[in-house]
């Protein structure tokens, strides 16, 4: 990833001081927010380093958590005094990545209504 291919991700990680760091910031930012789970799922290593990372920006007061259940869902911390210039610098960075690496950090495409209605119907079945 240190090629051209992933310019952007580096030169987000030496000013972030790491590469993982700078990739759970594009997930966040392209996604909104998300758990430690997915992004460990769609973008490599184990899931202790993302959780590990998502742990420090939010002791940073960069990143915020809520639980849903038992997920702890992470994203931007509305409240950090620069969250707009970091959003605007990440999604710089977002668009200069190369299609096949930007495609990673894409949202995934939200089920059609029709598989939404036959899911209701069949929750309300088994209760």
């Amino acid at each position: 990833m240190r090629d051209e291919a992933g310019g952007a991700i580096w030169a987000l990680a030496r000013l972030l001081g790491s590469a993982t760091r700078a990739q759970v910031l594009l997930w966040l930012v392209a996604r909104e927010e998300s758990y430690a789970r997915e992004i460990a799922a769609a973008l490599g290593p184990a899931l202790n380093v993302f959780q590990t990372q998502l742990a420090r920006l939010e002791a940073c007061g960069i990143v915020t958590s809520r639980r849903v259940g038992r997920v702890k869902m992470y994203r931007l911390d509305p409240a950090c005094p620069v969250r707009s210039e970091l959003e605007a610098l990440l999604r710089r960075a977002l668009e200069h990545l190369p299609a096949g690496e930007r495609s990673r950090f894409r949202p995934a495409r939200p089920p059609t209504r029709a598989r939404d209605e036959r899911y209701v119907i069949v929750r309300r079945y088994e209760e």
